[in-house]
């Protein structure tokens, strides 16, 4: 109802019954303002309420060890500057803070009427008598929408002494005045509801706001009357929390920003193993099962459980805790964990940086495995060549039947560790880049014809046929002359190797997907489907002893893979036990 059709009613009804009517017009109008003021004061009493309770959710939950000290404290503070008094219950109706009173002394609050009501429907009132000679206590409850606060209830009150007032005013003047002064009076009165209503209003408005976060709704400026402290204390909060609030933003945003660019994942997770935070770059190293985990136990949401381990782990210790965990389907990343507890007592939670550290630990594995093999590789032909020094020392020297056998096996070792030698020496310098290649349009036939060349004499002796199967036209690849004849040189040498006497090696290019394809065929013991994936890597062989036995270092098709790749192309191998192999070698087109 407006400020003016109260106005209009005062008048009608003073004007319209006279002079006989003053006593019952004075009287309806102290009962009007009776039950507005009383509407005003409730209205007014919800407002402190409801800010309360925004002060009350704003506080840290549940109360450190002295919280309940500090909360009386704070309440005492608002109870002044609203001008009310103002009580925080908890659930079982326990007073925890009042403006007035010790909380301890109050007794249980759980049967008052407003706490029932508050209870049912999420807010309640009451009219309480005041002390004799008093005037009656009205109190506003509302209950707490946050489950986690320990304060279930809000309850604000304040004296009834403007009825008291209003009733003695209105008798009063109905007995000494006269015409002219009930006219000012109705006059007055209308002045003061329409003016408590804007105010109220506004206010109500303006702690409604506040309360979705909205700070943008404007207050008008204080003037002299009954609701300007708490005008004044409103427009005073609703600066310094938009403020606040302000900076609480940019921080999280600038700070979100720093993390979200790391590729190092960061995670925060609370002291109930919740998680607070969790940048872009955690998100993929710990394959999160949702989008959407922040508030979620940290189990749910990566469900692994040596990460929840490292976690728990230093949420307990007070030192960093460093961990590698394997992430994802069978292990397949090696991530490192650095935790620490978050500062506070007790610890609010746990930081934990991730790294991603799965390459670095292939390559270490890799560089052991490649320590254990050079140094298997070079036992064996020393072991031969000392050996056969030994025997030629302790007398075979002058054996001349055996003698030569005995130098020739050394030599035989010796070109075999030379060889090698400049094998691991090729293979480093390719893998390190040191190695400097002419990449040019390089003729293949030329190419090949020398390496059948090369090979004759050893495949003669073995009853191998060789052949060339060019295709039409000539055909070129952009490579390195020196490095394409190496490649090809070692798949032949291959292929010769363990190929049967009256076998067949072959050589054929053809043009392929805008690329050229080199197949070195042989009619062979072939490869197993188990072991072609790995024939690639350094030392691994099919057949160890007889690789060994035909002089092989086992870093050929390893050396053929890096060339292959170092120019742009690509290896790849098709073979069938007892029928033979067929290596491919793809490189661009020249």
């Amino acid at each position: 109802m407006s400020s003016v059709r109260y106005f209009a009613k005062l008048f009608l009804l003073v004007g319209g019954i006279g002079g006989a009517a003053l006593f019952a017009c004075l009287a309806l109008v102290g009962q009007v303002y009776e039950r507005r003021m009383l509407q005003e004061v409730e209205s007014r009493l919800r407002g402190v309420a409801r800010l309360l309770d925004a002060q009350v959710n704003a506080m840290p939950s549940p109360p450190l060890p002295g919280g309940l000290a500090r909360l009386q404290q704070e309440v005492a503070r608002w109870g002044t500057v609203s001008q009310a008094r103002l009580t925080l219950i908890a659930q079982d109706g326990t007073a925890l803070a009042d403006s007035l009173e010790n909380p301890a002394g109050m007794g249980n609050q759980v049967n008052q009427p407003e706490i029932r009501a508050a209870s049912a429907v999420g807010e309640g009132r009451a009219v309480r008598p005041g002390p004799p000679q008093g005037a009656s206590v009205l109190v506003v409850a509302l209950r707490n929408q946050n489950l986690d606060s320990p304060v279930r209830y809000i309850r604000a009150g304040a004296p009834l002494t403007g009825l008291t007032n209003v009733r003695a005013t209105a008798w009063r003047w109905a007995a000494t005045t006269a015409l002219a002064t009930w006219l000012a009076l109705s006059a007055a009165c209308a002045w003061i509801v329409s003016r408590l209503r804007q105010q109220v209003s506004q206010l109500v408005v303006a702690i409604q706001a506040i309360g979705r976060g909205d700070f943008r709704t404007p207050i008008t400026e204080a003037r002299s009357g009954d609701l300007d402290a708490l005008s004044n204390a409103v427009s005073d909060m609703r600066a310094k929390m938009a403020a606040d609030l302000d900076r609480l933003r940019q921080s999280s945003q600038q700070l979100s920003s720093l993390l979200g660019t790391m590729s190092e994942g960061v995670v925060a997770v609370d002291n109930r193993g919740r998680i607070l935070f969790a940048n872009n770059a955690a998100r993929g190293l710990l394959e999160f099962a949702t989008p959407d985990t922040v508030g979620r136990p940290l189990l749910e949401a990566v469900r692994n459980r040596a990460v929840q381990e490292a976690f728990e782990q230093a949420f307990r210790d007070a030192e960093t805790t460093r961990r590698e965990v394997e992430v994802g389907a069978h292990g397949r990343r090696v991530v490192s964990v650095q935790a620490s507890r978050l500062p506070g007592e007790p610890s609010p939670g746990v930081l934990a940086v991730l790294r991603d550290v799965t390459e670095l630990r292939r390559l270490e594995n890799l560089r052991q495995e490649f320590v254990a093999n050079v140094s298997h590789e070079l036992k064996t032909p020393l072991t031969v060549i000392a050996a056969c020094a030994e025997t030629l020392l302790d007398g075979a020297l002058d054996d001349a039947a055996n003698n030569t056998a005995f130098v020739r096996r050394i030599a035989e070792q010796a070109d075999r560790l030379h060889q090698l030698i400049l094998d691991l020496i090729s293979v480093a310098r390719i893998e390190s880049g040191q190695s400097r290649f002419e990449i040019a349009v390089v003729p293949l036939a030329p190419v090949v014809t020398g390496c059948l060349a090369q090979f004759a004499a050893k495949a003669e002796a073995k009853q191998i046929e060789l052949a060339a199967n060019p295709p039409t036209g000539e055909l070129a690849v952009l490579a390195d002359e020196e490095g394409l004849e190496q490649i090809l040189s070692n798949l032949v040498d291959n292929a010769i190797k363990y190929t049967p006497a009256r076998g067949r090696v072959s050589i054929a290019w053809q043009p392929r997907d805008g690329a050229v394809a080199i197949e070195v065929a042989d009619t062979g013991i072939g490869i197993a489907p188990d072991d072609q994936p790995r024939i690639f890597e350094r030392f691994y062989r099919v057949d160890k002893a007889r690789s060994r036995e035909m002089g092989g270092t086992g870093l050929g098709l390893s050396i053929v893979k890096h060339l292959t790749q170092a120019f742009g192309g690509s290896v790849s191998v098709s073979s069938d036990v007892g029928r033979g192999s067929t290596f491919s070698v793809r490189l661009p087109r020249g």
